[in-house]
């Protein structure tokens, strides 16, 4: 989807800049394009998306969160080597984090608008039933726009990078040709060489031969 070079970037990182992300909120402007809508929660805790994960629904399922991250090209690793305990340090709520500034900065741009969560299920517990407090984020009409014109270009660009490989192809392929003919050109003319070599001295041999047999006077 986005030809951006691929970014590698830690969980700490992201805990310690998540603001990082709104610099890149066009990275993530096609990814909702081509998947309609983005489902987060407002504040998730590592225990809410591993229930999330448990509905499966692919909408809030960790797999589907990296893959958003993945599609803005963002590689998320983890920093093993850092003071804290890595518990508290959880990727999946740093994926989380991530996505909710790029969606924060999106809506602040009036590229997506924000709503709740139709497909939410309702849990029951042992004091009270509730459902899953999440948002969703669609492309605005502006949204929708701007990622047509940046959809165009890349398809532009692609072509574009098409046309210059099959032209270099088709240079490589003519010069391989022109090469070989090149070289089976100048065999045929070393063989003609020797060939005519031959001939000459058949006709001098012969010619000897000739003046051998005339009678001497």
């Amino acid at each position: 989807m986005n030809k951006s070079k691929m970014v590698t970037i830690t969980q700490v990182e992201i805990y310690n800049s998540p603001l990082f992300f709104t610099k890149h909120w066009d990275r993530f402007l096609l990814s909702i394009f081509h998947r309609g809508f983005v489902v987060l929660h407002p504040a998730p805790s590592q225990e809410t998306l591993n229930e999330l994960d448990k509905l499966d629904i692919e909408s809030v399922s960790k797999l589907h969160s990296k893959s958003l991250l993945t599609d803005a090209n963002f590689k998320v690793v983890i920093d093993q080597n850092h003071s804290k305990n890595i518990e508290d340090l959880s990727v999946d709520v740093a994926i989380h984090m991530a996505l909710r500034k790029a969606m924060q900065e999106l809506l602040l741009r009036g590229l997506v608008e924000k709503g709740e969560w139709d497909e939410a299920p309702f849990i029951d517990s042992e004091t009270f039933r509730y459902a899953y407090a999440m948002e969703t984020f669609v492309l605005s009409q502006k949204g929708v726009d701007l990622a047509l014109r940046l959809q165009e270009h890349l398809d532009s660009e692609r072509r574009h990078n098409d046309s210059l490989y099959f032209s270099k192809r088709a240079f490589v392929v003519s010069f391989l040709a022109f090469t070989i003919a090149a070289i089976s050109a100048w065999f045929n003319y070393q063989r003609l060489d020797l060939y005519e070599t031959e001939i000459e001295k058949i006709q001098q041999k012969t010619l000897e031969q000739d003046v051998d047999k005339r009678p001497k006077s």
